[in-house]
């Protein structure tokens, strides 16, 4: 693994600090966000507690991601801010594109449906 070495400016350290608390704030109140949404809207369906164990929270901190704009495949540990943040913005997009798909099988099905009631009156 290549180091990344560290500012002797103690203000720049300070600064990263920072950058990094907010970035782990910002993870913590969206895990928090979308456990509320699953247990309000009862998307586990009953399974909430046994659904909310098999959520693999340190699987995602371990396992390695593809940074978008390097290439590199780095573990959350490794990470710059930055890298973080290409990260978020490639899983909301792929998140974005999967709900697309989904809501167009939707209408496409709805559609066929349609064309085959209205093909045999």
């Amino acid at each position: 693994m290549n180091e990344i070495a560290l500012s002797t400016d103690l203000n720049v350290i300070t600064a990263e600090i920072n950058s990094y608390k907010q970035v782990a704030g910002n993870a913590i109140f969206e895990i928090g966000r979308r456990l509320k949404y699953v247990k309000e809207n009862d998307l586990a369906h009953g399974q909430y507690l046994k659904w909310l164990e098999s959520v693999d929270r340190q699987g995602f901190i371990e396992q390695e991601h593809t940074i978008p704009s390097t290439g590199e495949s780095k573990n959350v540990d490794e990470m710059t801010v930055r890298e973080l943040r290409e990260i978020k913005k490639a899983l909301r997009e792929a998140q974005q594109n999967k709900q697309q798909i989904e809501q167009d099988n939707i209408r496409l099905h709805n559609y066929s449906q349609k064309n085959v009631i209205n093909n045999h009156k």
